[in-house]
Order: structure tokens, then sequence, then C-alpha cells
């Protein structure tokens, strides 16, 4: 791997309903070559370690970045590579279909793969291969979903018809079963986007052909294989060009280029039935409404189109939330994903950063009810999901300085809109911890725990009564409460709130310093010291010590 520094650059600003709207590119994305239309993202996510990545399908790379602009290009010559988008499973590593759709993919955070071959025959009946794959969802039992656009039944003609597309079903340790096979094309055919879990344990998704008229449905699909199609594109209509996300007053999707040359925003109630309630010219803004929706902390949709991010309420109303001063296409076309600082993230030809203010709320909030305890100490961790009203983002995973510690199963409350839990955990060694909790696979929240022995701190001043220009000899020692260990770090001599200056702790746990008396006035002076900790051991600040300037 390697790290480059980079430097923030303030793009505009645009003003939304009264807010301001900042985009910060927060990296270029390189160009492998003049002749390949360089780094294409197929998707970005923010992971347990505070980091987000992102694949780019051309050349075919992980990459990684920081809020702070920080960039690692996590290069790996293994083959497959993932094919579209990939999520953090319950492992820590990111799961994907692989580019050529034969294999599942799993990736370390470091780039290593492993490849989980999917059976050519399961029950008799052909399963996909060859560029079929889409996305992975992460199940309410722990398992992956996907779907294949081809393959599932039986061949026909001979074995040249490649079959009308499959659900099927992964575990973590890469067992295949088929969930559903589309029959004869009259039930829909060729599924190409993610399904989404909802809250009634369904999953639901789109077919882009079959059905009555050729142009492919809506469907719902139980965790047993039953299946409901719950719309019949037109045939003025396209199949959607995205997954479905679920608000608290149903699911809602984008399809593609109706009779006007139109995108449309659809919705699904909860009785399954489908209605259209806005449309966006394809051209107004570049691409219709063509990224992925996304569903913001605020409880908004997002949408990117050429140089444009919409803004979507639950009620159907659309606002331009910002616009690219120089008409250039915007970086979050291929997704928009929310960080855990609560600004909007995309990478598309460069990293781009979305903020406003007044900022919007983190979408997965982490509160622990301490902030450093001792080594033994059960510490409760607190946390709120904001847009968890679909199943597939209730699916949260708690990690420990990066080890999984499990699913952590909570509570929707249709009053407050929020899922909720609360969980604990006792740390048996001193240091610093970061409590992860991924969502969905795709958004993280955390809060910073340091677990250390209490100190105590003794100062002594000698002499306590000194003539200018005379030197006070300030005195340190830092002790460690329940261990025999010395303690290290850094000590700070303070009067008042003036830092007289620092010294280390030496190998006895004790820290002095000098301090002149030149030219300070008469007067007693209340002087205190203060350590600052280390990693097995407490903060901690001394009681204050007189001395008088005569």
């Amino acid at each position: 791997m390697r790290r480059t520094g980079v430097v923030l650059f303030l793009l505009c600003l645009s003003l939304a309903h009264g807010q301001t709207v900042t985009q910060t590119e927060l990296h270029s994305l390189p160009q492998p070559s003049p002749t390949d239309g360089g780094f294409t993202v197929a998707y970005v996510l923010q992971a347990a370690d505070q980091s987000f990545y992102g694949f780019a399908d051309n050349p075919g790379l992980l990459f990684s970045f920081t809020t702070a602009g920080g960039y690692d290009l996590i290069s790996n010559p293994s083959v497959p590579k993932f094919g579209t988008n990939m999520i953090q499973g319950p492992d820590g590593r990111f799961y994907g279909p692989s580019a050529d759709g034969d294999n599942i993919v799993a990736m370390t955070t470091l780039g290593k793969i492993t490849a989980y071959s999917m059976p050519f025959d399961i029950s008799s009946q052909q399963y996909p291969d060859g560029n079929d794959v889409v996305g992975l969802t992460l199940g309410s039992d722990g398992n992956f979903y996907g779907v294949a656009a081809e393959g599932g039944s039986a061949p026909t003609n001979g074995g040249e018809d490649p079959g009308y597309g499959a659900v099927f079903r992964m575990t973590p340790k890469g067992a295949f079963s088929l969930i559903y096979s589309f029959t004869d094309g009259t039930d829909g055919a060729n599924p190409e986007q993610i399904l989404l879990q909802g809250s009634d344990g369904n999953f639901y998704g789109s077919t882009n052909s079959g059905a009555s008229l050729g142009h492919g449905t809506l469907f719902r699909l139980t965790p047993q294989g039953s299946l409901t199609t719950l719309h019949d594109f037109g045939s003025g209509d396209y199949p959607p060009i995205n997954p479905m996300v679920e608000m608290s007053n149903g699911l809602y999707g984008i399809h593609d280029f109706v009779t006007d040359d139109q995108d449309v925003l659809y919705k699904i109630n909860s009785a399954g039935t489908y209605s259209a309630f806005l449309t966006e010219p394809d051209g107004e803004s570049g691409n219709g409404l063509g990224t992925a929706l996304t569903l913001g902390s605020d409880g908004n949709l997002y949408a990117a189109a050429g140089d444009t991010v919409f803004q979507i309420t639950p009620a159907g109303a659309e606002n331009t939330y910002y616009t690219e001063a120089d008409e250039t296409e915007s970086p979050f076309q291929a997704n928009i994903v929310q960080g855990s600082d609560g600004n909007l993230y995309g990478a598309y030809g460069y990293i781009g950063q979305l903020s406003q203010s007044p900022a919007l709320p983190p979408p997965v909030q982490v509160a622990l009810n301490a902030s450093a305890v001792m080594p033994g100490t059960s510490v409760t961790a607190s946390v709120k999901v904001l847009n968890a009203f679909s199943l597939t983002l209730q699916q949260c995973y708690a990690f420990q300085n990066g080890t999984p510690l499990g699913k952590v199963p909570g509570a929707y409350s249709s009053s407050t809109k929020l899922y909720t839990f609360s969980t604990s955990f006792t740390p048996t060694t001193p240091g610093a911890y970061n409590y992860a909790v991924t969502c969905g696979g795709i958004e993280s929240g955390y809060a910073t725990l340091q677990v250390g022995y209490p100190t105590t701190i003794t100062l002594t001043a000698t002499p306590q009564t000194v003539t200018p220009p005379g030197n006070v000899q300030l005195a340190a020692t830092v002790a460690r409460t329940g261990s025999n260990g010395v303690p290290t770090g850094t000590v700070t001599f303070y009067y008042e709130t003036l830092a007289l200056g620092s010294a280390t702790l030496n190998g006895s746990g004790v820290a002095t310093l000098s301090a002149s008396s030149s030219g300070v006035a008469a007067g007693s002076y209340a002087i205190t010291a203060q350590y600052s900790g280390d990693a097995e051991d407490a903060a901690s600040t001394s009681a204050a010590s007189a001395v008088t300037v005569e």
C-alpha cells in the first residue's frame, strides 16, 4: 500500500432551503492510462475501522480514504476481483460478486482475496454463470442473498438458453442454495438489481425483462422462496435502474425512461401497491435520477444525476441539494454513502464530500457509558440508527479494535423512527479501544474508550519559597493503582491554566522541571501537574502545591 498526502479543495457552495451545502474534493483518483476511461467506481462504504472503502471497476482495485483526505490504493494482482457492489460482512471482510460473475469474492482490508465458487448444478438446475451476479444483501439470518441475471432454471434449446435468472443464498462459509428460479419469463426475467430485505422480512427486487409486456417486474420474495409480482411494467416503461430503499411509509425506487424520456420515482406501500409520484426529465441534469437512492439520517432520499445531487422528501418533493458550478459530472454518480460525521461521500473520478450547515446528524450513533475504565470493568454501548426502516439496515454488527463481536439485535420504534439497542462488553487488556457498529454492511458509527489503571500524581516544589531570579525544582511522581508497573508518558506543569513546561517520566515514574522565578511578581502561586496517561494508565492531576515568590 502507499499513502499520499492530500490537500482539501473547496469547490463551491449552493443553497437548499436555507442550508449551505459545500462540496470538498478529498482526492483525485488516478488515471491508469489515457485509453481505458480512467478510474470508474462501483461502490463506496464506510467500514468498522472508520475508513471508507471503494472498488474501482476500472482497473479493478480496492482503495480506501478518510474524512481528512488520507488515501490508500490497495493493489492485489489476484483474480477474480469485485464486479459491482460490496458490503462489509460480519467477519469484517468485504463481500461482493467477481467481475466475471462466476464467484463471490471476500476480501480483507489488506486486499487478501478468497473466492467462493458457485456450484454449476443445484437440485438438477443450472446455476448462474458468466457475468450474471450482481451485489449482495446481508439477510437477517446472517446469510448473504443475491440475484443472477441468468441461470437458475434448467437450460432449454439444447442448452443454449442460459435460464431466466435466480435468487440464491450464500452462508458466510461459502455454502450456496437456490431460493427461487424464474421459470419461463412470465414471472419476470433477468433480475439485475440488489435485493432489499424489508421490515416485513421479505426480499424485494426487480427484473429487467419478462412478464406480460416484456419490460420487467417488481417482486416480493419470501425467504422460503414464494414469489409475488407486485408490478408489471407497461409498454412505455423501462425497468428499475437501482435497488429499492425503505422509508417509514413504504419502499421507494427509480425506474428508467418512460414514454417522454423521464425517470420515475415510485413507491410500494405496505399492501404491495405500486404508485409513481415524481418524474425527472432525463437530460435536465444529465441523467435523470441516475444514481442509487440513499436514505439520509434526516429522513430524506438523496440521488445524483450528472452534475446535480437531488434531495427528495418522503412526500415526494424534489429539491436541488447541490449542483457543480462548472457543470462537470458529480463524484456521487456511482453511489452516495453517509459517513459517521453526517456528511455525504462518493467517488467517481475523484472522491467528493458534501457537507451542509447545519450539519446532518450521523446515521449510526454510538455512546459509551464511560470514556475511561479499569481493565475488567463492564462498559455499556447505546446505539441509535436513524434510517434503519428496513431489515437490511437493521443488520448491525459490533467490532472492537477490528475484532468481530457479533450481531447486536435491537428494536425499531414507529414513534421515534429510531432503531436502537444497547450491549455490554468487558475489556480485559489496557489500551485504547475503538468500538464500532456497522449496519447494512455500508455505514458505521464509532466510540473510543481508554482502558487503563488509575493513577495518582504527587507534586513537590523545592524550595517552596524563592527569591528571584532563583529556580524552583518541580518533581511529579506518578504511581499506578492495582499493578506494580511504572507509568510512562509526559507530565505538564501549570500555574493555573498557564503551562510552565513538560517533562517525560523516568524509569521510576518521576518527571522533573526547573522553573525560573525571574521576572515573576511577588506573591503566592498554586502549581499543579497533569499526567497525560499512556496505553495502560489513565490520566491524572495532582493537588496544588503552593510556591511563594518574595
